[in-house]
């Protein structure tokens, strides 16, 4: 399921834009849930919750009750999740930049307007489309994937967020991502090499605190990956059993 946390003022004008959020990605097969809010209280109350939304709207134009400070807050606790502003007021664009928005859009909008930013961000952000274990279709923004756990019959996929299980072997699930960052470290198991914090002589320790096994075969390899892959990043480190330290790049 992808959830939308909207936050607008004007009731009718948020009710018309839950609709057409969930109808354009229903059109693409994605299951999708807008929550709307007029209270930014209750809003960010929500937000601070698990799981965590998929995707933002946030109405700024003047009087809705909603400002950038509120956009401020939710990238304040670490929350990347696609943004998008809409305001009445074409400078608030440039405002934008300052809380990371990845769109903005001028009112009146429209099916068509959205549609397009809507399309704009699931290229942008990198994001593949996975069939759960229930039948729907969930977009993952590969960036979010920290580590995939291998089962008989699914797949296990980790984000930032939430954890969603899928009708995909690992192996198949590798191939879609088409990426660089992901390399299976053991039959059982897949990394992001973007969200390693330590590799160990028998396992590997990610950013949320799991220590996934790595296969003696797999180790040298690993650790030549990140190496690559690391070469010119800056700020955090990975302490590999060797001794040395390997930057670590940041995500985006």
């Amino acid at each position: 399921m992808y959830r939308i946390a909207i936050c607008c003022g004007a009731s009718r004008e948020g009710h018309e834009i839950c609709a057409l959020s969930e109808n354009i990605l229903d059109a693409r097969g994605i299951e999708a849930k807008a929550d709307l809010f007029s209270n930014p209280g209750l809003f960010m109350s929500a937000v601070c919750s698990e799981p965590r939304y998929d995707l933002y709207l946030l109405d700024i134009s003047p009087g809705r009750g909603t400002d950038l400070d509120l956009a401020g807050r939710i990238r304040a606790i670490g929350d990347t999740s696609p943004m998008i502003l809409i305001s009445s007021d074409a400078s608030d664009a440039i405002a934008g930049y300052k809380v990371r928005a990845d769109d903005y859009l001028l009112k009146p909008v429209t099916q068509d307007v959205l549609d397009e930013a809507l399309t704009r961000l699931l290229k942008i952000r990198k994001t593949v489309l996975f069939r759960t274990r229930e039948g729907s279709l969930r977009p993952i923004e590969t960036g979010s994937i920290i580590w995939a756990e291998a089962f008989v019959h699914h797949t296990e996929i980790h984000t930032e967020k939430d954890v969603c299980t899928i009708r995909a072997l690992l192996s198949e699930v590798i191939a879609a991502l088409h990426d660089g960052r992901f390399l299976r470290c053991h039959r059982s198991y897949m990394i992001n090499l973007d969200h390693v914090t330590d590799l160990g002589k028998s396992a590997i320790t990610m950013a949320d605190g799991r220590k996934i096994p790595i296969s003696r075969g797999t180790i040298s390899e690993v650790a030549k990956a990140m190496n690559v892959r690391f070469r010119t990043g800056q700020d955090k480190t990975v302490h590999s059993p060797q001794g040395q330290f390997i930057p670590n790049a940041p995500m985006r």
